[in-house]
């Protein structure tokens, strides 16, 4: 089977065979399975972003006009799930994206190479282990310092730089 990888160029993977399923079909055929099992709170990884086009773009927690796959995937995907955690477009967003049928869902990237750590806040209710998205739901990207050196870390970079 040849196809597109989502997100790249068609004649970039024109000759990929790629048996994965598209990343919503994926999600969707296992929530059924989950909420069977009693889980409510579901959280989603996926190597697919989005990327901030507005003026305030460069804000590493702002959503300003997002673009790109992950809107799609957003809108796809079954209303159970609590919180999408993205990648690929290597740009940075914290958003609350519209779900038909459900209420905002949390959509979030924390950029590149360590650059930021996403601070996630979730509220879960007791009775139903569900998120309670009305309560604490949201999250942070934090910038990652690189003024303490961990003196084992820099042992080994200096023996390979010797």
């Amino acid at each position: 089977m040849g196809g597109a990888v989502p997100g790249e160029a068609a004649e970039e993977a024109a000759d990929v065979e790629d048996p994965r399923l598209d990343e919503a079909e994926a999600v969707n055929r296992y929530v059924p399975e989950l909420r069977a099992q009693g889980i409510e709170a579901i959280g989603v990884l996926v190597h697919e972003g989005g990327e901030a086009e507005g003026p305030a773009a460069l804000d590493p927690n702002g959503c300003d006009r997002l673009t790109g796959p992950i809107l799609g995937i957003n809108d796809a995907i079954d209303p159970a799930v609590d919180l999408i955690v993205s990648a690929h477009t290597h740009q940075a967003c914290n958003c609350r994206l519209p779900v038909a049928g459900g209420e905002p869902r949390l959509v979030t990237q924390a950029g590149y190479y360590g650059r930021l750590v996403t601070d996630i806040r979730l509220t879960l209710d007791r009775d139903t282990g569900d998120v309670d998205r009305t309560a604490t739901y949201g999250a942070t990207n934090v910038p990652v310092a690189r003024d303490v050196l961990d003196p084992r870390v820099q042992a080994i970079v200096d023996h390979w730089n010797a």
